[in-house]
């Protein structure tokens, strides 16, 4: 099998996040690559919860036996031979689980496993539905949020409602715009969204089948992945619907800056900041972490509206939620309410949660 040497490298890279290398079947540390009738050469990589099926374009050789090799060792071996745009390399199986590698001019060998070993891809059955999705932004915002909890196995994913996207942490909620891919709403798990963004698509088809979800990007590269069982948590009594007692709006790239220079100075786990909303009085973020370190800055670069109490937040939380050119951080009357993000962009809306500073 023939391909382009530079695309394979980068395909082994995104790759290497599923086929761990300490997995508990060994067979798993490993890739498939395979050339199709049609020429189409695959490379596959499954940790059985997730299949990707990477794309490398078409091979115009006779082709070769699917071989299972370890994406480390064939990663290594192309960086130390410095390939460039446009070098090709070519994989040839050999008898007794081996295979040839020729780059350029210099040949090399190396070992693979037996093919038997080799898991079967999942059967989507059920009725299915496709929908085209021209942005890739609603789906890898929304991801920003997802729980990493091992115990929370009901908010480790983005839960594709009947007009949205949505995750959530417990201590920010992201929900975007997206068109309806399916009557039932699911809950694709991180894993699989994560291979899907790995592949940076600018745009993605999504089907949703009985028991699972699958993605297909422009490029040729498809991810499936078996959607999580558990019940996700009703958001929308989490999303405020009062009006907002105060707001304070200002560019995103103030607001970076202020929430990195506040999380620098105040040392700890909880990177917490404190603001109060006075009429006629600057705006003022300060916080302490009771060891020393203390934050206080008059903000000059936004609009203030209305008042409110002072309430804490986590400056990584106000970082992850940013979004756009311009940000509004709408407070509610208590200090116990959540508070809302939006920006200039419709259809995309964050709640963050409030900390105790």
């Amino acid at each position: 099998m023939k391909m382009n040497a530079t695309l394979l490298k980068k395909v082994l890279v995104m790759a290497r996040r599923i086929a761990v290398a300490k997995s508990a079947y060994p067979i798993l540390s490993n890739v498939k690559i395979m050339r199709a009738n049609d020429g189409a050469i695959t490379l596959t990589a499954t940790d059985l919860d997730v299949w990707v099926n990477y794309a490398l374009g078409k091979s115009t050789d006779s082709g070769s036996a699917p071989l299972i090799v370890n994406p480390r060792k064939l990663y290594k071996l192309l960086t130390a031979c410095k390939i460039s745009n446009g070098d090709t390399v070519e994989l040839v199986s050999e008898e007794n689980n081996g295979m040839v590698v020729v780059i350029g001019k210099r040949t090399f060998r190396l070992a693979t496993v037996d093919l038997e070993n080799w898991p079967e891809q999942p059967v989507l059955s059920g009725p299915v539905a496709t929908v085209q999705v021209d942005d890739i932004e609603p789906l890898s915002y929304t991801a920003r949020a997802m729980s990493t909890d091992e115990t929370r196995y009901n908010m480790r994913g983005v839960y594709f409602d009947s007009d949205c996207l949505v995750a959530t942490n417990t201590h920010i909620l992201i929900r975007a715009d997206h068109p309806k891919v399916s009557q039932k709403p699911m809950l694709v798990p991180a894993a699989v969204v994560n291979a899907l963004l790995n592949t940076k698509p600018a745009s993605y088809a999504v089907s949703a089948f009985k028991q699972h979800t699958v993605f297909e990007t422009p490029d040729g590269h498809k991810i499936i992945g078996r959607n999580s069982e558990g019940q996700f948590p009703n958001y929308k009594q989490v999303i405020p619907t009062n009006t907002a007692a105060a707001s304070i709006s200002g560019p995103s790239e103030n607001w970076t800056e202020t929430m990195k220079t506040a999380g620098a100075v105040v040392e700890g786990r909880v990177k917490g900041f404190k603001l109060t909303v006075t009429p006629k009085e600057p705006l003022v973020f300060e916080s302490s972490d009771g060891e020393g370190g203390e934050y206080s800055e008059k903000i000059k670069w936004a609009t203030v509206t209305g008042k409110a109490k002072p309430t804490g937040f986590n400056t990584e939380y106000v970082l992850m939620c940013l979004q756009g050119e311009t940000a509004t951080l709408s407070l509610g009357a208590k200090p116990s309410d959540p508070a809302r993000l939006t920006s200039e962009r419709d259809g995309y809306l964050a709640v963050i949660m409030p900390i105790r500073v």
